[in-house]
């Protein structure tokens, strides 16, 4: 299993095609990106891992979470449309604060 752990700072901005790049090269199973941010190009990051195979997403500021901040809490992944794929832990919503 290949995991990787990516602090994209501050959502990613301009670079989020380049990272959607260098993580398909990387083929993980697994991404946990820091700083993610539900801002129009996090979203877009998000839709390119759901084209690439990383369905399963879920972020910090998923607006259903009822409790924030340390310790974080376990959660469930949910799967996205298309039901099948890795797993990834950015969510694409676009009501999340940074």
């Amino acid at each position: 299993m290949r995991v990787v752990a990516w602090n994209i700072r501050a959502g990613g901005g301009v670079r989020t095609a380049g990272i959607a790049r260098q993580l398909a090269r990387w083929q993980p199973d697994v991404v946990a990106l820091s700083e993610f941010r539900a801002t129009p190009p996090s979203a877009r990051l998000a839709a390119r891992l759901v084209a690439g195979g990383l369905t399963h997403q879920l972020a910090t500021c998923d607006p259903r979470s009822t409790r924030r901040g340390f310790p974080p809490q376990q959660s469930a992944l949910r799967a996205r449309p298309n039901g099948r794929g890795r797993a990834s832990s950015s969510r694409s919503r676009t009501s999340c604060r940074s």
